[in-house]
């Protein structure tokens, strides 16, 4: 019987430049859950409108319900790209002085508190020799997935990441899957270079 042999996909893609590195998060499958059943009430509501005689409102929903899956399949394969270099970290359009980042967290939009939070100045930029975070992984993997347990299926790619910057808080990437965000997450936080990361 011939072996399947599966290739492993990193969670993260960390490039080394000049100055720094750029950290890449490769996009991702759009919710198809979630689009499917708004396709079934879609279809369901506009049977029932189409029933009633008003085909033009049919029409209507059914442009928006088909701008509404476009825009949700393209903002999910979209790669996310981070870049730090010269003391900076460049995320979603906002330039941060590194030193004056105070707080890194991991959670869920779908969760009451952060699932993990680091305080103080961040240990970006060290993270460019290759490691492993053994301690880390292992105690986000036991933390994150319990609370997949709380937010449900629904939240499995709600997962961000943000920064504390003076008095406000920043996402630095949003709508991740957890092995995404977690190595994220570990690769700002961790001293070495997480072992989900793959490095260049």
């Amino acid at each position: 019987m011939p072996v399947k042999e599966i290739t492993a996909e990193a969670p993260i893609i960390v490039e080394r430049t000049g100055d720094g590195c750029v950290v890449r998060i490769p996009g991702d499958k759009p919710p198809i859950g979630a689009l499917v059943f708004v396709w079934l009430m879609t279809c369901f509501g506009g049977f029932l409108v189409l029933l009633s005689g008003y085909f033009s409102i049919f029409v209507l929903l059914l442009l928006l319900v088909s701008w509404f899956t476009y825009s949700a399949v393209k903002k999910h394969a979209q790669e996310k790209r981070i870049v730090i270099e010269n003391g900076r970290l460049q995320a979603l359009g906002k330039s941060f002085l590194i030193s004056d980042i105070s707080r890194v967290e991991l959670g869920n939009p779908y969760a009451n508190t952060a699932l993990m939070r680091h305080e103080g100045s961040i240990i970006i930029g060290n993270g460019l020799g290759v490691g492993v975070a053994a301690g880390i992984a292992a105690g986000q993997t036991a933390m994150v997935g319990g609370m997949n347990l709380v937010v449900g299926s629904a939240a499995k790619k709600a997962y961000f990441v943000r920064i504390e910057y003076g008095t406000k808080s920043y996402y630095l990437a949003k709508e991740l899957r957890e092995p995404k965000a977690r190595a994220l997450y570990a690769f700002l936080t961790s001293p070495a270079t997480p072992a989900s990361a793959e490095v260049h």
